[in-house]
């Protein structure tokens, strides 16, 4: 996967406020730590992809 792809991936996971909001209901979590959890389990997955995955550019481009 390439860096577009990466920055892709961040802007759904950043603009997907339904499915935390959701998330969150149903597990008790805040929107921000079920968006998090979630930001931090792609990147996991991620990084198997390529290795100049950046990790911490990826989860900061998840909040933004």
């Amino acid at each position: 996967m390439t860096k577009k792809d990466f920055i892709l991936i961040a802007r759904v996971i950043r603009e997907s406020h339904q499915f935390y909001t959701d998330t969150a209901n149903e597990s008790g979590a805040t929107m921000a730590e079920s968006r998090d959890t979630f930001a931090r389990q792609m990147a996991d997955a991620l990084s198997t992809t390529n290795p100049a995955f950046n990790r911490a550019v990826f989860l900061e481009a998840c909040k933004k």
